[in-house]
């Protein structure tokens, strides 16, 4: 992660997109554009963001009673796009 200037939350959107991907994913969550926790589909216990190499952002939630694991993406804006979630900061400048 990143040694930010200041606290995460009063980063613009254009300043976002120049952090680590670590700290582009928290920005999101402090933002509210994808979820601070997750319950597992399947049991219902709290999941556990972990990084992921081979997911899309790095990061994913699982499951530490069932090996389920979901996207960060799941209920979120980016859940059917492919690309790269830095790519759509631009559209949150007014956040």
């Amino acid at each position: 992660m990143t040694l930010l200037s200041k606290p995460l939350e009063s980063f613009k959107a254009i300043e976002v997109i120049e952090l680590d991907q670590s700290s582009i994913v928290e920005w999101f969550k402090v933002k509210g554009l994808i979820s601070k926790s997750k319950a597992c589909p399947k049991c219902q216990m709290a999941m556990k963001f972990i990084e992921m190499q081979d997911s899309l952002d790095g990061f994913a939630w699982r499951c530490t009673t069932e090996s389920k694991r979901c996207s960060l993406r799941d209920g979120t804006y980016l859940e059917k796009f492919r690309i790269d979630a830095p790519v759509t900061i631009p559209a949150f400048d007014k956040i």
